[in-house]
């Protein structure tokens, strides 16, 4: 039996795990899991400058990576995550930025996504999704309205402890982090498409038909298998890629074996590159540039 979103969350919240959907993973990721706020990666240092006219695909994760394409001039972005709650969490916080100013998205940032996992407090940050909903449902669909007022219903009875976020990231790591930047990417966002996919990283080629310029996959080939599975996501999205098509890894949260131990293949499809990126680690990006 097929469930709705709603009725996922409602069975993420009461530990009704005979309601999880079973969705095909090469990964370690689940389709009911908690969400980032934020990056844990240093976007605003090795994010592509110029997409102008590009076609992204991009992990939904916290959005963060959808809304630097934005800033660098994608008008065009594909989001995909096997995590259901992804595509909510990166619809509100684009509904945010489309609303608020930098200091007003800036003090609900700092409320909402720092919430407490114990009872204490969570009158306080439950309000604040309140008044966040009111304030930005023009700009979410029915959908997106629905879940997020089963959201609020189920931490208004929860009495144990809130789950459905992860580790809160800092936003230092994102190019809106000041106002500024901030601005030019509210600006940025008139005309903007994007689609959210419901989707493992080994399943788009299955679900997708378009092809891409560029692609932001985050740290997952890090959790990839290293055998069969490694091989078949890298074939994958090569058929998504467009000519000289190019894929960016975060090298600092890549283990080298996984990618090198399957070098044969990476070769046969892709370009693989190391470019030195500058922030604090000296970290590398990982380059796969479609032949």
């Amino acid at each position: 039996m097929a469930y709705s979103d709603v009725e996922l969350l409602r069975a993420y919240y009461n530990n009704e795990y005979d309601k999880y959907p079973n969705k095909y993973s090469v990964t370690i990721f689940s389709a009911l899991d908690d969400v980032y706020p934020f990056t844990n990666e240093y976007l605003k240092d090795y994010y592509e400058k110029i997409l102008i006219n590009k076609k992204v695909l991009s992990v939904t994760a916290s959005g963060d990576h959808a809304l630097h394409a934005i800033y660098a001039g994608s008008k065009d972005i594909t989001c995909f995550d096997i995590n259901i709650f992804a595509k909510y969490y990166a619809a509100l916080k684009l509904a945010m930025i489309k609303t608020y100013s930098f200091m007003d998205f800036s003090h609900y940032a700092e409320c909402i996504y720092g919430i407490p996992t114990t009872y204490t407090g969570r009158e306080f940050y439950v309000n604040k999704y309140k008044n966040i909903l009111d304030d930005v449902s023009k700009h979410l669909t029915e959908d997106e309205i629905m879940f997020w007022e089963e959201f609020i219903r189920l931490n208004e009875e929860e009495k144990d402890h809130l789950r459905f976020y992860n580790c809160c990231f800092s936003r230092k790591y994102n190019i809106y982090y000041n106002r500024i930047n901030y601005d030019i990417l509210q600006n940025r966002l008139d005309g903007v498409k994007i689609r959210y996919l419901d989707s493992d990283i080994g399943e788009l080629s299955n679900n997708l038909r378009e092809k891409y310029d560029f692609a932001y996959v985050s740290n997952i080939f890090s959790y990839v298998d290293v055998s069969y599975d490694m091989k078949e996501t890298l074939k994958s999205l090569h058929k998504l890629m467009k000519k000289r098509g190019r894929i960016c890894i975060p090298g600092v949260l890549l283990p080298s074996s996984n990618l090198y131990a399957n070098q044969e293949v990476v070769n046969k499809y892709f370009k693989l590159i190391e470019e030195q990126v500058t922030y604090d680690t000296k970290s590398k990006r990982i380059l796969l540039i479609k032949k």
